[in-house]
């Protein structure tokens, strides 16, 4: 068995080659992007005995979730209590086996420009060792879904949210309550759409809706917290307030 060490660049090239080389491919890594060698992995797919991806955080490239959407043997790993981290990549040949395993996950910056550490072994494919690596893979499958093209287009919505909260988990299929949420209409249309929409509304009136955003902008502005704000504005905040209470807070808004 020859035990080495690879940088991160070394690494791209290393788990490239071995693509190429090697007959099953087992993988698990706790993020991915759509570098050049996911993309040489999905073009090998056929080679591929397990693949699971992590999606904590929707740190994972969106694309790369289009890309392997319906993709059999092509996991994302559920996320849970424990921060899904592994990064190990198994090829194996009837004769010989290679695995690389250390900090590099499947993204560009794990590949190329990170300063990452790995070790590559190789060796006979009956060595404990490439085994033991393939168990602990194929046991990440409890906690994983299949790649379906339903949570690809839900993902990449999710995914654009992590920009307001980068502490979100996505949601999966078999979530089915809190999964419905991502399926409405209103979660699928783009702000142009919405705007869009809106402008050709019949019952409503696109600049008061936009005096009203004002309104409520400005409430904001001026209270430190909601319950700092009177009932009143509270309740225009709210959508409740009466008539009457409505012409008094803001006369203008009818």
């Amino acid at each position: 068995m020859i035990v080495t060490s690879l940088d991160s660049k070394s690494t791209d090239l290393m788990i490239q080659a071995a693509i190429s080389k090697h007959s099953i491919i087992e993988i698990a890594t706790a993020w991915a992007s759509d570098c050049e060698t996911s993309k040489i992995l999905v073009e090998n797919r056929r080679k591929v005995s397990n693949a699971v991806i992590g999606v904590s955080r929707c740190y994972t490239d969106p694309n790369i979730i289009d890309r392997i959407a319906d993709i059999n043997n092509f996991y994302v790993a559920k996320t849970s209590r424990a921060l899904f981290h592994p990064k190990a990549y198994l090829f194996r040949s009837e004769n010989e086996s290679e695995l690389i395993i250390g900090s590099s996950n499947l993204t560009k910056g794990g590949l190329d420009k990170n300063t990452e550490l790995c070790v590559h072994i190789t060796g006979s494919s009956d060595e404990p060792i490439f085994s033991e690596v393939s168990k602990s893979i194929r046991g990440y499958l409890r906690h994983s879904e299949p790649a379906t093209a339903a949570f690809a287009k839900s993902y990449r919505l999710q995914h654009a949210s992590r920009v307001k909260d980068s502490t979100l988990d996505p949601v999966f299929p078999s979530e089915e309550k809190e999964f419905k949420r991502t399926k409405s209409k209103l979660v699928n249309l783009s702000w142009d759409d919405f705007r869009k929409k809106t402008r050709l509304d019949p019952h409503h009136n696109f600049e008061k809706r936009l005096e009203i955003l004002r309104e409520a902008q400005s409430i904001f502005m001026r209270s430190p917290s909601f319950s700092s704000m009177s009932q009143s504005e509270r309740k225009a905040i709210s959508g409740v307030i009466g008539e009457n209470k409505q012409l008094e807070f803001s006369p203008n808004l009818d």
